[in-house]
């Protein structure tokens, strides 16, 4: 009996040992496959967020580029107006309607040929310089540089200008406010 109980214990040491071998030379199937899902994750995470980046950017530049548009029709506009009313002579005028985008900084009448229109823009601040033939004013009084916005200051929405032929230089001005 001593010894069947010894041979039973030398087979379960056996089957033992068996087991643990088993056990160590074996692949650990649950810590890879947690493992392979965190490199999935964070192999889309690394691939989705520059994918939103540059959508983001080329969404911020192509508004940026219809508000750059705008302000430059805006400029000409005003321009070719004001040639317009001088050929006219003293005294006459007309009424420019325009929609100002949103980031306007200021529109001022610089030197005597200069219209300059600054905004913001996503990247910063810009401005576009219109130069002239015609000899510009923001006073229908007299030859004066500054804003051509009259008490409400540079704003977005619905503008009037009216461009008018003074003596010997063309005044431009908004006509209404916000």
């Amino acid at each position: 009996m001593l010894h069947s109980l010894a041979a039973r214990v030398q087979d379960d040491m056996f089957l033992l040992r068996s087991h643990i071998m088993a056990v160590e030379h074996s692949p650990p199937r649950k810590a890879q496959v947690a493992f392979e899902n965190v490199l999935i994750v964070a192999f889309s995470v690394a691939v989705f967020i520059p994918i939103v980046f540059f959508i983001y950017q080329y969404a911020t530049s192509g508004t940026s580029g219809v508000s750059s548009a705008q302000y430059e029709k805006l400029g000409l506009e005003l321009l070719a107006t004001a040639e317009h009313v001088r050929g006219q002579g003293r005294g006459s005028w007309r009424t420019i309607d325009a929609n100002l985008p949103a980031g306007l900084t200021s529109v001022n009448v610089s030197g005597e040929y200069e219209l300059v229109i600054t905004y913001e823009t996503g990247h910063g601040g810009t401005s576009v310089v219109f130069f002239s033939d015609v000899m510009l004013s923001n006073d229908t009084r007299a030859r004066t540089n500054g804003s051509i916005f009259g008490t409400y200051g540079p704003h977005s929405g619905r503008a009037s200008f009216r461009v008018t032929a003074g003596n010997g230089f063309v005044s431009i001005a908004e006509v209404t406010g916000p």
